[in-house]
């Protein structure tokens, strides 16, 4: 089938569905419009007033429950003066450790390919 074919055929079905739309329509009166709960195509869901108010209640208990049991966990001393906490000091082997862990894995390769020389 060619595409043109196809194409001509889907606008003759598209007239057809419309006109039986146009004919039903009439038959029934006006379409209802949607109910103002209704989402349509961009539109925007919107909170009432009271819906926004217990949210935001709902989220002051939340965070208050939270900042409490935090309390408990861990009280303050004193109030500092709020700074960045400071990063542990990077730590780094000595020349002498560094050779003395090479050594062990050595000992520990050779040691491997003793058993698997003798298996």
């Amino acid at each position: 089938m060619d595409v043109g074919q196809i194409i001509s055929e889907l606008h003759a079905e598209l007239s057809r569905i419309t006109h039986a739309i146009a004919a039903l329509e009439s038959l029934s009166g006006p379409t209802p419009l949607p109910s103002s709960g209704a989402f349509t195509q961009g539109s925007r869901r919107r909170l009432s007033a009271a819906a926004r108010k217990r949210i935001s209640e709902a989220a002051k208990k939340r965070w208050a429950r939270l900042r409490a049991l935090s309390e408990v966990k861990a009280p303050k001393a004193a109030k500092k003066v709020a700074m960045a906490p400071k990063a542990a000091p990077a730590r780094h082997l000595s020349p002498a450790a560094k050779e003395k862990i090479a050594a062990a894995a050595k000992a520990r390769w050779a040691a491997r390919k003793a058993v698997a020389k003798t298996a």
